[in-house]
Order: C-alpha cells, then sequence, then structure tokens
C-alpha cells in the first residue's frame, strides 16, 4: 500500500531541509502552494488507498496519512501567516 504515495519531488525535498526559513523567506506564497498542493496529493492518495484496502490495518494506516497531510498543511499555512502577518481566515 506504501508504494502508492508517490515520494516528494526534488525540489520540495530539498525545501524540507530549513521549512522556517523557507516560509519566512517565500513573501509571494509559492514555495507554500507547493508544498500545500504536494500534501493535497497525498492526502487524496490515503483517502483512496484506505477506500480500497480491505485490511483494518491497511485502512487505519491510510487515515493517518491522510490525517497527518491535513494537519501538515494547516500548520505550514499558519507558521506562513505568521511570518508574513497574514490574518487567519
Amino acid at each position: 500500500m506504501a508504494q502508492e504515495l508517490k515520494p516528494p519531488p526534488q525540489e520540495i525535498l530539498g525545501n524540507l531541509a530549513d521549512l522556517p526559513a523557507l516560509l519566512r523567506s517565500d513573501a509571494s506564497g509559492a514555495a507554500l502552494r507547493q508544498l500545500d498542493s504536494y500534501l493535497a496529493d497525498c492526502a487524496s492518495s490515503a483517502v483512496s488507498m484506505r477506500m480500497r484496502a480491505t485490511d483494518y490495518e491497511e485502512k487505519a494506516f491510510a487515515q493517518l496519512v491522510a490525517d497527518a497531510c491535513a494537519a501538515s498543511r494547516h500548520v505550514i499555512e499558519l507558521a506562513w501567516r505568521q511570518y508574513h502577518g497574514v490574518p487567519n481566515s
């Protein structure tokens, strides 16, 4: 099941090396959108895996992955907003 999740592109992996610095320097939000898009794709893949899984443990694992992606998206967006003085919506 884990093979169904695509690994992040190299530019995203490089960005994760120092995520706080990236978010601070990303005034345009381009890097934020790239990370958000990748995490949204991962969450969608995990939901698909959960729906196809027949084993309870696989379903539970896929749900954990989807939840982790959603939480990561939220935290990264909040951090970006904090760095750039953008009010939370």
